[in-house]
């Protein structure tokens, strides 16, 4: 409500955003996961989270332009590069790669794959599934970044007959009561970095049974352990394929794990 008709210029500083949606840890936090990404990102992958002025976002590294929230959301993608062996963006060579994302934050990661879609000419087709004033959020913080619908596609009451393959490349905004059970297929890689596991128990299902993870050939979670005040966040583990790799974060608050298909 504080955000009123549109976002304000310097949303990024409201205290809640930056208590649940931006990063800017300690130095203890910042220094190893700002190394690490130092030595494994290509010059290519540096290009692709400098800030943008809209927001105000507290930028903490004056040699890239960026936040640690920027940093932090690359070290995922860089993360499973390293892991699986193949960038996201090679899932799905020769047509659109589909992405699902279970809660966008204020659209971070969304910003971070366009510009890595146009920047290594891979059209990707992205889905946001996320509480429908996040979904108001992302759209408009994109729309501030990029342009009005450069590459948004708006909110989607309905998605029943969707053909994701032929999708026009962007982002698409489900509201997550609107997110169906039968009509995935298509989708190449599923995406939560922590939302997954500050849902309900029954959201969790939802992903992890009823959907079987958005029939998603791939998955990419950061999540935590049981801990307060998020009592279900480790429901889903159990829903993990077999095949799944495991790994403690390297960097960041205690408790916090990575999970790649």
């Amino acid at each position: 409500e504080s955000f009123g008709a549109r976002l304000p210029e310097d949303f990024l500083r409201h205290p809640v955003v930056l208590e649940t949606m931006f990063v800017n840890g300690t130095e203890a936090w910042y220094a190893p996961q700002r190394r690490w990404v130092a030595e494994n990102a290509t010059d290519d992958d540096l290009s692709t989270i400098a800030e943008d002025p809209f927001g105000r976002p507290h930028v903490r590294d004056e040699e890239w332009r960026t936040s640690h929230q920027m940093i932090h959301t690359l070290s995922h993608l860089l993360r499973y590069r390293e892991k699986i062996g193949e960038d996201v963006l090679d899932l799905s060579p020769g047509r659109n790669l589909v992405v699902v994302e279970w809660g966008g934050g204020y659209g971070a990661l969304a910003k971070l794959l366009w510009r890595r879609s146009l920047s290594y000419g891979r059209p990707v087709v992205l889905i946001e599934i996320d509480l429908p004033f996040m979904c108001a959020v992302q759209e408009a913080y994109l729309d501030e970044v990029f342009g009005m619908g450069v590459m948004t596609r708006g909110i989607l009451s309905s998605c029943e007959a969707w053909n994701l393959k032929e999708s026009r490349p962007g982002v698409y905004f489900v509201p997550v009561g609107a997110a169906p059970f039968h009509m995935w297929g298509d989708v190449d890689l599923f995406v939560s970095t922590w939302a997954l596991s500050e849902s309900t128990a029954e959201a969790q299902e939802f992903v992890g049974v009823s959907t079987n993870w958005f029939q998603a050939k791939h998955l990419l979670l950061g999540y935590q352990t049981l801990r307060a005040p998020f009592a279900p966040s480790t429901a889903f583990v159990g829903m993990f394929p077999e095949s799944i790799l495991v790994e403690k974060m390297p960097w960041g608050p205690p408790f916090q794990f990575y999970a790649f298909l």
